[in-house]
């Protein structure tokens, strides 16, 4: 009798890491991001990415789809303090999150 065997092969696909406002600056803890924005390339440029689907309440999110064809910079902001902090979002990115009422924001 022939035995017929089946085997599974699980593709992996690599995790994109989520992309959020630090906690700390050079070891240093700071105030509660507050803010956050996204720039198309630099932001000394000033070209300021609108919310995809812009949150009509605090129980609502902000949404911003990305192509992954533009280099886009996330420029969060803290409670109390004027400190800004920029990061480039990896190409691969193709949606961040702001959560208003959670005060949390997040890219994958």
């Amino acid at each position: 009798m022939k035995r017929l065997v089946l085997a599974f092969v699980i593709l992996a696909t690599p995790a994109i890491a989520a992309v959020e406002c630090p906690a700390t600056d050079q070891g240093r803890r700071l105030a509660r991001a507050d803010g956050a924005s996204f720039y198309i390339g630099d932001p000394a440029n000033g070209m300021l990415m609108a919310p995809t689907k812009q949150a009509r309440s605090m129980s609502e999110n902000n949404v911003w789809l990305l192509n992954g064809t533009d280099p886009v910079t996330l420029v969060c902001q803290y409670e109390g303090t004027k400190r800004a902090l920029a990061r480039s979002i990896p190409a691969e990115t193709r949606r961040c999150v702001q959560n208003l009422s959670a005060n949390t924001f997040v890219c994958k």
